[in-house]
């Protein structure tokens, strides 16, 4: 009804417009006023107005009306934009839903534009260029922070520990003569409070003076300098964990320097022993040397509960390349001591230096290469392990196998 009452409205108004456009050519006709166009439009001039007979407006009526009906009943835009002018619930409802619908698209589209961009798409605005640049330096920061995290894990594992632990570094350096700043420079990069070497291959007119340029300024050592050439422990420590030295019976198969070392939050301290034992024994020279660290286990036991022994042993305990292993283990296992080194400790692939302990807790334990010489520096961290330092025990073994896990990743 809407539409027929539309179409008569206009059709009237069409009317009355050529009735109109009648009288007035009518009143040019009796006037005899020439008429002539506008002067900015620009045409061919006629002879004269001429004469619109009746018949011409009843035409143009017609095609007016013809274009109002057809445009009026055929166009579904028409329709739709009549429908979305009426004030009503259910139109405003309508135009809610659609504009809901249209933001959604936007704001979709702006979420894959923003993907687009930050995987290199075409440049933007400055702003936001800006934010995206921001965006994409934080996102890096993140990716970097997680796949580091295991990297800085490692890293202070082998450099930190804690207040009522010592840092402790191994290594056979083959001669210490001529790189005695570079092991300094070793013990403060890793800060470690003590550093065990063998193969020190010092001189008993020399042995003190290269031996402390080797320290940082809060160290002290204690060495045993083998009277000749090569061979060769030491022991280097912070002062703070005193440093006695200790002796017992005499040996003759291996070399070793004892040292008592008490942490100021420690009930009790730890008695380090440092060895070197030559290599190229037979069988007999072997079961010398079982006899005499032996011997050796059996006084520091009488005298000592915490025990760490370390050093260059010779030994190859990795199991492709066994040799006396099989008495050397039963020997720790009759004086209830572990084995912590499960790696290569030398460049040939074999696991020669050790780390043996007794009521001590390690953790933290890495081999690296620093290239001093052809054997790998061992770091730890080491502890009465009756001592009560506050942590507890379920976090060390914590601790212990996230380092445990991380090897075995790079592996």
């Amino acid at each position: 009804m809407s539409i027929v009452h539309d179409v008569s409205r206009r059709s009237a108004d069409v009317l009355r417009m050529s009735q109109t456009a009648e009288r007035q050519f009518d009143n040019i006709r009796r006037r005899k006023i020439a008429w002539s166009p506008p002067e900015h439009v620009v045409h061919k001039r006629n002879n004269g107005p001429g004469k619109m007979e009746p018949w011409m407006l009843w035409c143009l009526a017609a095609l007016g009306l013809a274009l109002v009906i057809y445009f009026s009943c055929s166009s579904p835009a028409q329709k739709t934009i009549g429908n979305q002018g009426l004030d009503t619930p259910e139109s405003q409802r309508d135009v809610g839903q659609q504009g809901h619908h249209q933001g959604e698209q936007n704001i979709r589209g702006n979420e894959e534009t923003g993907r687009e961009q930050q995987g290199g798409g075409d440049d933007g605005d400055k702003n936001s260029g800006g934010k995206d640049e921001e965006r994409e330096e934080e996102e890096e920061e993140s990716d970097s922070e997680e796949e580091s995290e295991d990297d800085e894990v490692k890293q202070t594992k082998q450099t930190k520990s804690s207040p009522a632990e010592m840092a402790v570094g191994l290594l056979n350096v083959r001669s210490i003569n001529n790189k005695p700043s570079r092991i300094s420079e070793l013990i403060t990069r890793t800060n470690r409070s003590v550093f065990l070497t063998t193969e020190t291959w010092a001189r008993e007119d020399t042995a003190d003076s290269v031996l402390r340029q080797a320290s940082p300024e809060n160290f002290g050592f204690n060495q045993w300098v083998r009277p000749g050439r090569g061979g060769g422990v030491a022991i280097q420590f912070e002062r703070e964990l005193g440093g006695d030295r200790v002796h017992f019976s005499s040996v003759t198969s291996f070399e070793y320097v004892a040292t008592v070392l008490q942490h100021p939050d420690w009930n009790q301290p730890i008695l380090s022993i440092n060895l070197y034992l030559r290599p190229g024994y037979n069988q007999e020279r072997f079961r010398t040397f079982l006899n005499e660290f032996q011997q050796l286990l059996d006084e520091a036991s009488e005298r000592y509960n915490s025990i760490l022994v370390t050093g260059d042993f010779n030994i190859r305990v990795n199991p492709e390349r066994r040799s006396y292993t099989d008495e050397f283990y039963f020997l720790l296992q009759v004086n209830n001591l572990d084995q912590h080194v499960e790696e290569p400790t030398h460049q040939r692939g074999n696991m020669l230096d050790l780390v043996i302990t007794r009521n001590v807790h390690i953790s933290h334990l890495t081999i690296q290469d620093d290239g001093i010489s052809d054997h790998y520096t061992i770091n730890f961290n080491a502890r009465p392990a009756s001592t009560d330092t506050g942590k507890n025990t379920k976090e060390e073994e914590d601790e212990d196998e996230q380092v445990k896990r991380l090897k075995k990743r790079e592996e």
